[in-house]
């Protein structure tokens, strides 16, 4: 049975997000809300953006590194799974944020981020050639490159830092069985469109926590299979339908030169069965596949 994500979902679950991060806000701000007026609005008291002591910059780089397991399914016990390795570069900005630490907290305000990261890896296939007899192949290399960019509104108070941020992603990977004698070379594309909510909590003992969850929402996918790697034509399929999900949890340690950030992570994709493609005398397409991806990040930020 096809499971589809309604296309109501997204307004649904930003708005729910964004009233919960308001609420919070609203509900903080009005029980420490001060009775002397002439405080400036868009200010938190008379405090310090170091006295509230938040992860929070101006400018802020994150270099590191991840490693996870890949488990990529198809219909019928058809499967690819492995252990990937592989490198990431984000960057952040928030022009809301005082040059200065003696500054007072402003409320919060727009962000933009970009991020890149790559893995590669070996994932051993089991599954049956078209006859239906079973196959095994182990040791296919993979190659997997994705680059995102986010807009996003930061909403802060004394304790955490709130941030719903919407971009656009793109994710490529790569894989190569044509050393067997029945394997061929598959490159996979999505477009995507991703909705995250981010909340880090403020600084403990030089600890402090944070999660994300996110939402990716399909706008076109291409797969191309390079079936003339086993004596057939080259097929390109595009996938229409699909959903992906993520979450981490964050713990972030500073130090005088930067920030140590260790994030335990989970990354899912579904998608639905492609269109046809109809080389005489056959149809080809793309079936419906999974793919979940569970690891860890290890970061430095400064």
């Amino acid at each position: 049975m096809k499971v589809h994500l309604p296309t109501r979902t997204f307004p649904v679950i930003f708005i729910f997000l964004f009233s919960v991060t308001i609420g919070m806000y609203q509900s903080v701000s009005v029980a420490s809300e001060p009775n002397d007026t002439t405080i400036e609005t868009g200010q938190k008291d008379s405090k310090t953006i170091s006295d509230f002591n938040l992860p929070l910059q101006k400018h802020s780089l994150e270099i590191g590194s991840e490693i996870y397991h890949f488990n990529y399914k198809e219909p019928g016990g058809i499967s690819d799974k492995g252990m990937f390795y592989g490198g990431i570069l984000n960057y952040t900005y928030r022009g809301w944020v005082p040059d200065s630490p003696t500054s007072p907290l402003p409320d919060g305000g727009s962000s933009l981020r970009a991020e890149f990261r790559f893995a590669t890896g070996d994932a051993d296939y089991d599954g049956s050639l078209s006859d239906g007899t079973p196959y095994t192949v182990d040791n296919i290399g993979y190659n997997t490159y994705e680059t995102r960019f986010l807009c996003g509104m930061d909403f802060v108070d004394e304790d955490w830092l709130a941030s719903l941020s919407a971009g656009i992603g793109y994710r490529y990977s790569n894989d190569d069985s044509s050393f067997d004698p029945y394997g061929y070379e598959r490159e996979s594309n999505y477009l995507y469109l991703p909705v995250s909510y981010q909340l880090d909590g403020k600084y403990e003992n030089n600890w402090a926590w944070g999660f994300e969850t996110e939402l990716d929402f399909l706008i076109q996918g291409l797969q191309k299979s390079y079936l003339s790697d086993v004596g057939d034509v080259d097929i390109e399929n595009k996938q229409n339908d699909g959903f992906g999900l993520r979450a981490s949890f964050r713990l972030q340690k500073k130090t005088n030169t930067g920030v140590l950030i260790i994030e335990p992570f989970v990354r899912y994709w579904s998608i639905e069965d492609s269109e046809y493609e109809y080389v005489e005398p056959y149809y080809y397409w793309e079936p419906k596949n999974s793919t979940t991806e569970i690891g860890l990040q290890l970061q430095w930020k400064f």
